[in-house]
């Protein structure tokens, strides 16, 4: 739901690029036009070993002497484009370069194109492309990648090889160079690079451009990013007149790495919180180790995650220093850009089926050992030195057979905030990353320490750990808001439970939100009934214009016409929204075109829009989408199964969820107890849901001293201290009502969220 008119790392960039006006730009020494040296339609082959080709394949950002590229090879200003090889990202990618180079001339930028796979039909796809333009060069990739951008693959292995050939023959390259071009070890190593540099910029999904390693967004108005374009070109030239285009192209690169470290800096999530348990369960995971663990390590992870295998020896390591007194689950979190992750985990759980938890965690060594070998015949290779019916896990590949397993992994990572793998929950404590040994270790053996505590107060081995997940923080209920629907916002459905949409016909992520509502409605439309919210972006200009002539269409067709128009806006989003396109959809449901032309001319409807931007303004929302469940309120489109669990829970609440203080105590203390008016010092962390931390007294090790009574401080603190022994630590849940209630504390705090604190009172004054 990012709509910046920009990424926010470009925001300084663009206020300070001041290179050269671009219209005094000189071609570089030595430019070549589209894919010199020979022809324009010069194969990536003959291309690999020119000079030019070679020449950037080890600076800060590479250029891959076999990567696609349109425009001069040797310009130093250089755009990387990364998309899926689906045919809505193709689609979005091809519009994207046509648009551009209508404004920029060939030669007047470097654009590179990698296609990232995340499944297996998207690397046969991505390969076949990367062959097309190996044997018969840029244009002939282009070509292809529109070709296949036109529809989406068949399902059918033998039927989208026999698609591909025919999208390669159109695109005029050879298919029996193509077929061998696609089956050499050059292909895979090709994409194996794509991909590494895709993780090295956090490439997750989409399409993303990187702008001399600056990111930026393709859904920017495309006049604006061809100046940036342009400026930055300029200044390409000037360096490259002083110190040759290789340098050029470096020096630019490196300022891009530093301006986004800078940025970053500048804008640094804080650290998570690596005190607090949160609620892991274990459920029915694998599990390696024994029932009476005093520690139980959960780690989120990815069998194709290069941080997973690396973590791995850390493990070992921790196994053997303590042996039973630890234990690891496996919890699934497959990432976008790891397409084998996905069918390597069906592997290791047909292993499980097959052969019990060893069965699992054998094959879950087996598969991290060699994740640059996951193809369907390495699997199988796998599978036979494991001695598992090899049949059993080809079917289970195919069929996807335990995705609801993965699913509900996923889902319980959205839940925890568990972005990124490996992830650790150490008795729940938050560890992100591939942690040192020592790092790992130490919070070990103080979870032991703690558990022997519990031990002793009678708590048994094997209930240690539902012991602290009892006290653990569980999911926050979304904020409830009540807002009055206009009665002729357009619905769907006939159920009670009202799901309204803010939305924006423009924006790419709304366009993805609506196969999932789709599914939602087709399996719950007896229980919900969709609404549509007008909510046009300012930085999309065509949207404001595309909901008037839906309102309109809505007027002249009813509910059933508008949801037609909606599914044609968004289906057809990659054409773009301009008059000709709002009029061509309308027609085809057969509306008055001069009426609507009229609607569009008068701006009939532009006040009722503006009535749903002043509803979404009171309730500070301004992203899109964004979700009211029955009056839960939710920013992004989750996936349909987690959307379909904020359903159940708005039927159980239809009122929404009391608001209470929770309070949890860690260690009860021995001193006095706290009152109204006694003067108490304290040190303190605070925490959000997602396990950042936004304030504390630890660093600069300061206590904060407070008198209690005084409303000097929000309410869920003088309530949550009130009670607590001098020498006692407690956890503070503080609701909205309790904290900073629905316009939060900026920078840090947002609107509507509840807040953690960890207390420790060090010392009290009675009054």
């Amino acid at each position: 739901m990012r709509h910046s008119f920009l990424a926010s790392t470009v925001a300084l960039v663009l206020a300070a690029c001041g290179g050269p006006n671009a219209k005094n730009a000189q071609p570089l020494p030595n430019a070549h036009a589209t894919d010199s040296p020979g022809s324009k339609n010069s194969s990536g082959l003959m291309l690999a070993d020119s000079d030019d080709a070679k020449r950037d394949e080890n600076g800060s950002v590479p250029i891959h002497r076999f990567d696609v590229v349109l425009g001069a090879r040797a310009q130093a200003s250089t755009l990387i484009v990364y998309a899926r090889p689906t045919a809505d990202d193709l689609k979005t990618m091809v519009s994207f370069v046509e648009k551009l180079r209508a404004e920029i001339k060939p030669d007047d930028l470097r654009i590179v194109i990698r296609t990232i796979p995340n499944d297996v039909t998207t690397t046969v796809i991505a390969q076949t492309a990367q062959a097309v333009y190996d044997v018969a060069g840029a244009d002939a990739f282009m070509a292809f990648v529109k070709q296949v951008s036109k529809e989406p693959p068949p399902a059918d292995e033998k039927a989208l090889s026999t698609w591909l050939d025919a999208a390669a023959a159109s695109a005029q390259a050879d298919q029996a160079a193509v077929a061998k071009e696609r089956a050499s070890d050059r292909i895979a190593k090709k994409l194996a690079f794509d991909t590494v540099q895709a993780e090295k910029v956090e490439y997750s999904d989409g399409v993303s451009i990187f702008l001399n390693a600056v990111p930026l967004r393709p859904d920017a108005p495309i006049k604006a990013l061809a100046q940036y374009m342009k400026e930055q070109r300029s200044h390409g030239d000037e360096l490259a007149k002083e110190k040759g285009a290789s340098a050029a192209y470096e020096e630019l690169a490196n300022a891009g790495l530093n301006e986004v470290k800078e940025a970053k800096n500048k804008s640094k999530e804080p650290e998570p919180n690596d005190t607090l348990a949160w609620y892991v369960p274990i459920g029915k995971s694998p599990v390696r180790g024994g029932k009476d663990a005093l520690v139980t390590i959960v780690e989120f992870a990815d069998m194709e995650c290069p941080y997973c295998a690396k973590i791995e020896p850390t493990f070992e390591k921790i196994r053997a220093e303590f042996g039973d007194k630890v234990r690891f689950v496996w919890k699934n979190e497959p990432l976008p850009m790891h397409p084998r992750a996905v069918p390597a985990a069906m592997l290791a759980y047909e292993a499980r089926a097959q052969k019990g938890e060893d069965g699992f965690w054998n094959a879950h060594d087996a598969l991290l050992a060699q994740q640059d070998r996951l193809a369907n015949e390495d699997l199988e290779a796998i599978a036979e030195k494991l001695g598992l019916n090899v049949k059993k896990v080809q079917a289970a590949v195919k069929t996807s057979k335990y995705e609801g397993i993965i699913d509900a992994d996923v889902e319980l990572a959205e839940e925890v905030n568990a972005a990124g793998t490996p992830h650790l929950f150490i008795n729940g404590r938050r560890l992100v990353g591939n942690q040192p040994h020592e790092v790992i270790k130490k919070m070990v053996e103080e979870e032991i320490a703690h558990a022997e505590s519990l031990e002793k107060k009678g708590v048994k081995p094997r209930a240690i750990y539902d012991h602290i997940m009892g006290q653990a923080i569980r999911p926050f209920a979304p904020p409830f808001v009540t807002i009055e629907v206009p009665e002729d916002a357009p619905r769907k459905g006939t159920g009670k439970v009202l799901v309204q949409e803010f939305a924006d016909f423009e924006c790419p992520y709304c366009a993805r939100a609506k196969s999932m509502l789709d599914h939602l409605v087709r399996e719950r439309g007896k229980e919900i009934t969709l609404v549509w919210r007008h909510l046009p972006l300012p930085m999309h200009e065509q949207a404001q214009p595309a909901s008037q002539a839906a309102i309109e269409v809505k007027k002249q067709k009813g509910d059933a016409g508008f949801w037609k128009y909606y599914a044609a806006l968004f289906e057809n989003q990659k054409e773009g929204l301009e008059r000709a396109t709002l009029l061509k959809h309308a027609k085809g449901l057969g509306v008055d075109e001069k009426a609507l032309t009229k609607a569009l001319d008068e701006k009939t409807h532009e006040k009722r829009v503006n009535e749903d931007l002043e509803a979404a303004r009171t309730l500070d929302i301004n992203g899109a989408p964004t979700f009211i469940v029955g009056g839960f309120l939710i920013s992004g489109a989750l996936p349909y199964r987690a959307f379909s669990k904020l359903v159940d829970f708005a039927i159980k609440n239809p009122h929404g969820v009391k608001e209470e203080l929770t309070i949890v105590d860690l260690a009860e203390g021995s001193g006095a107890v706290a009152k109204s008016g006694d003067t108490v010092n304290v040190h303190y962390t605070g925490t959000l849901p997602d396990g950042s931390i936004f304030d504390s007294s630890r660093p600069p090790n300061e206590t904060f001293s407070l008198k209690l009574g005084e409303g000097k401080v929000i309410a869920g603190w003088e309530k949550g201290l009130l009670g607590m022994k001098q020498g006692g630590k407690r956890v503070l849940t503080i609701p909205p009502s309790l904290g900073y209630g629905n316009k939060g504390s900026p920078p840090k705090i947002p609107g509507r969220m509840p807040l953690l604190f960890e207390i420790e009172l060090v010392k009290l004054e009675a009054k």
